[in-house]
Formats: C-alpha cells, sequence, structure tokens
C-alpha cells in the first residue's frame, strides 16, 4: 500500500509541474509557453541606401555583428524562452552617426502579448527616425535613434 501512495503522490507531483509550466492560465494570462519557439526579426528600412550594424545579444548567447544591407535587409533568429522565464534579449544599433540600445525582447506577459501580439514572431522595423515594433496589426514607434558615442 505505501509504494501505490507513493506512486500516487509522484504521479500526482508530475501532473501539476507540467500543467504549471505547459499550460497556459487564461483567466490571468500569465504563463507564457515554453515550448514555442520564437523568431526575433530586424529590418533595415533605412533611406538613402544606408547599411545597418546590429549586435544582440543574451546573457547566455551572442547572436553577433549582423551587417544589413539596404532596401529591406534583415536577418532572424530563434531561440526559446528558458524554464525560469527570464529570456532577454538586448541589441545596440549604428549606422551614419547614429546608435541605440535597447532590449528587444523580453520574456512578460506585457512584452510578448502586449507589445508582440502574443505570436512566435517579433518584428522591428528599423528606419531613420526609430524602431517600430509590429504588434500584429500596426507597426508601433517605440525607441528614437540618439547620437553616436565617439
Amino acid at each position: 500500500m505505501k509504494q501505490s501512495t507513493e506512486s500516487y503522490t509522484f504521479l500526482l507531483c508530475l501532473v501539476v509541474l507540467f500543467t504549471s509550466v505547459f499550460c497556459r492560465d487564461t483567466t490571468l494570462n500569465t504563463t507564457l509557453n515554453y515550448l514555442t519557439k520564437y523568431h526575433l526579426h530586424i529590418v533595415n528600412e533605412l533611406e538613402d541606401g544606408k547599411y545597418l550594424d546590429v549586435h544582440c545579444k543574451s546573457k547566455n548567447s551572442d547572436i553577433g555583428l549582423q551587417h544589413l544591407a539596404p532596401h529591406g535587409g534583415n536577418f532572424v533568429f530563434s531561440f526559446r524562452i528558458d524554464f525560469f522565464a527570464t529570456t532577454l534579449f538586448w541589441c545596440n544599433f549604428w549606422h551614419d552617426n547614429f546608435h541605440a540600445a535597447f532590449k528587444v525582447f523580453e520574456s512578460s506577459d506585457e512584452f510578448v502579448y502586449g507589445n508582440c501580439g502574443g505570436g512566435p514572431d517579433c518584428i522591428w522595423k528599423v528606419q531613420d527616425n526609430g524602431f517600430y515594433l509590429f504588434n500584429q496589426t500596426a507597426y508601433v514607434f517605440r525607441h528614437p535613434w540618439g547620437p553616436r558615442r565617439a
């Protein structure tokens, strides 16, 4: 009888763990899907044939320096949210005499469901006046350019 009780207790713990990690709470909208593969897109829409340099990284991954061609040059990298939902990517951007550095993805409900529209694709469009993020219905201005530091 003791072995049977221990087996049921273990099975119950597994079910609770599985549902808390992999099932989305539709009433609170607070649990991210850890199985989803997210894709972060950066698209160069700078005018006058300008190239865009981008360097993205997280605590665990360095995506490396990307040199995006003018008129729609882009790159995409993919990842999954880590078990503790602490995934965070930030990028540095440069062109001409301008620079910007900011978070381009964070594993929070506000960012994934609000800013990226809940889909697996987060699409950043880079223009001369700043950075726009697609929220599944429209591009929304999110960040301006700053001066390039010497």
